[in-house]
């Protein structure tokens, strides 16, 4: 969180080449702007909504089964990127930071939100394990089914290979 909340203070809505880290060398990054002529005086739903602008690329997956299967197979990443940034099994930690910033581009303030995701979409990837039925096949890099979501499973903290 905090290297996006670095990122997220430079106001300028472009990716950076900085958000690898020795331990994550392969990250992900989302980013959202919002613009407007007057101060906002809360920031943070910002954050839910640029979340939610992101998950809702997922109408635009033409063929689910093929992307899940691998990444960019017949999708258009321009449209769907965000979305798979979040939905990726193997980005199992993600930072968010947003700043509030002023002088924006035609308008008086702007919000910034940059989300680093420890791995990113790797074209030609499988975007999560798929199993005959939900959570069967939770049993790799020591996960295990979830105790809150049934149909998921939960990872203890071990860091998938890139």
């Amino acid at each position: 969180a905090y290297i996006a909340g670095i990122h997220a203070k430079r106001c300028n809505m472009e990716h950076d080449a900085c958000h690898a880290t020795e331990r994550f060398p392969v990250s992900g990054q989302n980013l959202y702007m919002w613009r407007g002529g007057v101060k906002p005086k809360i920031k943070s739903n910002e954050l839910v909504k640029s979340i939610d602008i992101w998950w809702s690329e997922y109408k635009f997956v033409e063929d689910g089964n093929a992307l899940v299967d691998e990444f960019c197979n017949g999708a258009d990443f321009h449209k769907v990127g965000h979305f798979t940034a979040i939905a990726n099994e193997r980005a199992a930690f993600v930072g968010c930071g947003l700043a509030l910033c002023q002088n924006c581009t035609n308008r008086a303030y702007c919000i910034e939100v940059t989300c680093n995701y420890s791995l990113t979409n790797l074209v030609g990837s499988p975007m999560y394990k798929t199993g005959v039925s939900s959570a069967t096949e939770c049993d790799y890099y020591e996960s295990v089914p979830s105790t809150n979501y049934p149909n998921l499973c939960e990872n203890n903290g071990k860091i998938f290979d890139n």
